[in-house]
């Protein structure tokens, strides 16, 4: 809900979460709903290169391509 500044975030066992965000984040928040309304076909977020909601697996990609690319040392394991 972008007027209550709010989103639901479904987690780990599918819970739901209700998560608020702050006037900065809404800013860019409205943005890039601007930029992927046409390239997204489901209700998500955050989306992968085809238009659907990327998976636990696509974020850990992405994170670990970051550390790889920033020479961020890891801390734990998985």
């Amino acid at each position: 809900d972008l007027n209550n500044k709010s989103i639901v975030v479904t987690g780990k066992g599918s819970k739901s979460r209700i998560v608020f965000f702050n006037d900065v984040c809404d800013k860019y928040l409205r943005r890039y709903l601007n930029e992927i309304k046409l390239a997204s076909t489901d209700n998500y977020l955050i989306i992968n290169k085809n238009g659907k909601g990327i998976t636990d697996r696509g974020i850990r990609l992405i994170v670990d391509k970051v550390i790889k690319n920033t020479s961020i040392i890891k801390m734990c394991q998985r």
